[in-house]
């Protein structure tokens, strides 16, 4: 019998005529496969000019009528798009997948992806060809329903996809909502962004993004020492929750994924899963693998977190970890006095610092404790540290209240005051 995939079923719809067989108009370019018991094969593409594909029901492919390779679908292309980006010379190309006409080309890359999702007001799919494109200026999405992916994984983070090379001076490679309304079921995944100036400030900003899922993404900072986030939830002025990131590698930021909001509960019920983070070698002073900051019942599920200064941040309430393994780390898992009843089960941790009320650690290996430590395993003390204790070994001082510094031997309790380790307890 002659299936359709879902995508083309999405597409354009299946009119049955009884039991002799079945008729699809396209109007995307959607692979038709066809199939018995055995397998299935993609014989081609619908060049979205009402081609149609006839089938029998109970029957091999009876008849395939004005089946064609549609040339600017570039091959057997897996899932259906409203406009396919590639390069071909110096020019930047998007092909409209409705009309198999040229909507709009320019020199400059970050220009034709802005054209093309500033026009999807309903909601729609780009995918990016396999290639490099140089993105001068921050890409906006600000429309519910867009995906934004790269033509094949090639790979974690389609190492040998589409790869967008960012050089957005002060600013964020993807935006995705301008913070004045929630904005829903958004997709970014298989791509590879990387900053090649270090002048990105964050590569992806979701604002007020609910419902968003980022899959299978390669997100590198190589240059650059400034602060910088690799993904960045923001619930600023309402909420960010329900956001899935899963299957990706996100190395060299400051922070690897932040999730914050104004109020306690703003930033909720996200996930990460299966995701790679990794900091700088050292690890730098100050940097964190994921940031729960103001947020509750968010999620991650295995993955590592590797050389950050604080491996997981949490700020507030009944956020749960699984299975996480932590490398590497100053601090694996720092709990301000503002967290309670959070959970982290399994994994491998290390070293903690709770501040917090009923946080419960279960079953991580080796045992999770706040072992006392030399004063150079501290922390960096800020405002997001501010509230953490931590046993030290090696003060030069006992005295209550006195700010601790190494080079001596007296164990005391430092307490970071958002400047300054003090003495808290001897």
């Amino acid at each position: 019998m002659c299936r359709v995939i879902d995508s083309l079923r999405r597409s354009c719809g299946l009119i049955l005529y009884g039991s002799a067989g079945a008729i699809c108009k396209a109007r995307r370019c959607d692979p038709v496969m066809c199939s018995d018991d055995a397998d299935e094969t993609v014989l081609g593409h619908l060049s979205g000019r009402a081609h149609y594909a006839t089938a029998t029901i109970g029957m091999v492919c009876l008849a395939v009528m004005s089946l064609t390779i549609a040339t600017p679908c570039f091959g057997q292309a897996k899932e259906s798009f409203d406009y396919l980006i590639y390069n071909s010379g110096n020019t930047t190309y998007a092909l409209d997948g409705m009309t198999n006409t040229i909507a709009y080309s320019a020199s400059d890359a970050a220009t034709v992806i802005n054209h093309v999702l500033s026009a999807l007001t309903a909601g729609g799919s780009v995918r990016l060809r396999t290639g490099t494109y140089n993105i001068s200026s921050t890409l906006f999405i600000n429309h519910d329903g867009i995906t934004l992916a790269g033509e094949s994984s090639g790979g974690l983070g389609s190492l040998g996809g589409a790869r967008l090379q960012i050089g957005v001076y002060g600013d964020v490679g993807i935006r995705i909502g301008d913070g004045t309304h929630d904005i829903h079921n958004v997709t970014i995944k298989n791509l590879f962004m990387y900053d090649w100036q270090g002048d990105t400030t964050t590569a992806i900003h979701a604002k007020r993004a609910q419902h968003a899922k980022f899959s299978d993404l390669f997100l590198d900072l190589s240059v650059g020492a400034n602060s910088r986030t690799g993904i960045l939830l923001d619930g600023t002025g309402g909420f960010s929750a329900w956001n899935v990131v899963e299957n990706s590698y996100i190395t060299g930021y400051q922070v690897g994924i932040r999730c914050t909001a104004v109020i306690n509960d703003g930033c909720n019920a996200n996930a990460v899963v299966n995701t790679h983070l990794e900091g700088y070698p050292g690890p730098l002073y100050g940097s964190i693998g994921i940031d729960m900051d103001k947020g509750d019942t968010n999620k991650i599920f295995g993955g590592d977190i590797s050389s950050y200064d604080v491996g997981w941040r949490i700020t507030y309430a009944l956020n749960e970890g699984h299975g996480t393994r932590f490398e590497g780390n100053r601090v694996d898992v720092l709990l301000t006095a503002g967290s309670s009843h959070n959970r982290i089960i399994g994994g491998s941790i290390k070293t903690v610092s709770n501040s917090g009320l009923d946080n419960l650690f279960l079953g991580s290996y080796p045992f999770a404790s706040n072992a006392p430590d030399k004063y150079s395993a501290l922390p960096l003390c800020n405002a997001a540290t501010e509230g953490v204790s931590k046993p030290v070994t090696n003060s030069t001082t006992d005295v209550w209240g006195a700010i601790v510094s190494a080079g001596g031997a007296k164990h005391v309790l430092a307490y970071c005051n958002g400047a300054n380790w003090t003495v808290m307890a001897k």
